[in-house]
């Protein structure tokens, strides 16, 4: 009986620590991406939008290999966004990596958001060997370049 007390107490322990990180956090804002449509508010929890994102190179694990790291925000109690693609454009001797990536918005624009950060890592496969290319980030206009 003891023991089933003690692992209440841990319980509600963790749970409170949680919470209190939830609290912390909930000041920051989410990101201004609408999942939906304002004419189709019916069907939010299906459908989502898919971001071109920002990355880093994390590592270059062979020659023609890289292991890419996006920053994506979102709503705390929304589904994780996931990577859902990178494209890959070549030009010369400089290639455009778009890291695209999905989010479910189930919180309406203007509802409490208690922000979050899902740190995603994804493996790019590259036709040259990445120590003779020029790699441009193409999440923003013009590329950004990240590697050398």
């Amino acid at each position: 009986m003891k023991l089933r007390s003690k692992q209440s107490k841990n319980r509600l322990r963790v749970g409170g620590i949680g919470l209190l990180l939830c609290v912390a956090l909930s000041g920051t804002a989410c990101g201004s991406s609408d999942a939906t449509t304002a004419k189709d508010e019916s069907n939010v929890a299906t459908r989502g939008k898919i971001d071109v994102v920002p990355w880093k190179v994390v590592s270059v694990p062979g020659p023609r290999q890289l292991v890419l790291l996006s920053s994506v925000g979102y709503c705390a109690g929304e589904p994780r966004p996931v990577i859902k693609g990178v494209g890959i454009h070549y030009e010369g001797g400089a290639v455009i990596l778009r890291v695209r990536a999905l989010r479910v918005r189930t919180i309406k624009r203007g509802e409490f958001c208690g922000g979050m950060l899902a740190m995603l890592e994804t493996r790019v496969r590259l036709r040259r060997d990445v120590e003779s290319l020029k790699l441009y980030d193409g999440s923003s206009e013009p590329p950004k370049l990240r590697l050398p």
